[in-house]
């Protein structure tokens, strides 16, 4: 019997601890972002962007980032 299931990914939390100067991720969180990537883009799983809809709520919209 053949089973399917949607699958998402949802990638990392934006948070002060994964950034360096400049609102950029760090390298580890760089690099965990970029597996996500190529992990959903060659298994065709969805990708929800948790990361950079955080980061755009708190760099262009001045939403706080509450710790």
């Amino acid at each position: 019997m053949l089973v399917y299931a949607d699958v998402v990914l949802m990638n990392l939390q934006y948070a002060p601890a994964l950034l360096q100067k400049g609102e950029t991720p760090a390298a580890a969180p760089q690099e965990m972002l970029r597996i996500f990537e190529t992990i959903t883009s060659e298994h065709d799983v969805g990708l929800f962007r948790r990361f950079e809809i955080m980061r755009y709520r708190h760099v262009k919209r001045g939403i706080p980032i509450r710790t």
